[in-house]
């Protein structure tokens, strides 16, 4: 398989490298990925995410250093990222030097508390053996309507180029929760009207702002559902492992299996950037 051109399929635009939080280098990242005829660009954690690329000119200093390196250059930004550094940053336009910029979902705050993603992904990826929320008692309206806006105001201040690993917890599919996929990760959560609704409002969004919705590998999100609302509503996909080790770089297998189930024609997945 060739790691030329602009092979949408080949692709794996999010993974991590010790620049932030994974335990290989982008060069040996990339060389894996290279034998598994893939190409990479880095998207380490910025901002609240990662002190060591917080401030304009760390931030700047890291594109330039993965530049030289022959390798695309992105950032993963929490959505709704409440710090004066991401005020900074997002005022500066600093993200205009990345080649693109992954808006996740991470944590969003209600007045329960923050509602913190990781502990749904993690278990889908098989890092706990059971999963709990972290808020009881969630306002799930409260929970929709504080991310609709969160991410509004992100994609109207940063030049995203994708949603990264969006997911319905199942406390959140239907008033009381779906109990049988919040036991078992192999299934997916069943969105209810409402749940629905806002599933189409994130899309909607997205296609508004020309922003993929990311198939990713690492917790095997988004569930089945979303992709077939986004396809019917015409948005644009990404692969990406969400590697944080090296036996994981260039595994793109979930994004590949579902642009197959679901018939996803190779110009709704977002070719990549240019080789430098």
């Amino acid at each position: 398989m060739s790691t030329t051109g602009t092979d949408p399929l080949v692709f794996d635009w999010h993974l991590h490298t010790t620049a932030s939080d994974g335990r290989a280098t982008a060069l040996e990242m990339a060389a894996m990925a290279h034998s598994l005829g893939r190409r990479i660009g880095t998207s380490e954690h910025v901002l609240m995410d990662n002190a060591r690329l917080r401030t304009v000119a760390q931030l700047r200093g890291h594109v330039q250093s993965v530049h030289d390196l022959g390798l695309p250059v992105g950032a993963e930004i929490s959505v709704g990222d409440p710090t004066e550094a991401a005020r900074v940053a997002c005022d500066s336009g600093v993200f205009t030097n990345f080649d693109y910029v992954i808006a996740s979902l991470h944590q969003v705050d209600v007045p329960q508390g923050r509602i913190q993603s990781d502990r749904y992904l993690n278990w889908r990826y098989g890092l706990f053996p059971r999963y709990v929320p972290n808020v009881a008692d969630l306002e799930r309206q409260a929970y929709f309507d504080t991310w609709l806006a969160a991410l509004e105001d992100t994609l109207r201040r940063v030049p995203v180029t994708i949603l990264g690993h969006f997911a319905l917890a199942p406390e959140l599919a239907r008033p009381g929760g779906d109990i049988a996929s919040a036991t078992d990760p192999g299934l997916d959560p069943i969105p209810d009207a409402e749940a629905g609704a806002w599933l189409d409002a994130t899309i909607d969004l997205c296609i508004a702002h020309n922003v993929a919705i990311e198939l990713n590998a690492k917790s095997r999100v988004p569930h089945a559902d979303f992709i077939v609302r986004a396809m019917r509503r015409g948005a644009r996909f990404t692969l990406g492992s969400d590697a944080h080790s090296l036996d994981r770089s260039g595994d793109i297998a979930f994004g590949l299996a579902m642009a197959r189930a679901h018939a996803i024609p190779s110009e709704h997945i977002l070719p990549p950037p240019p080789t430098r």
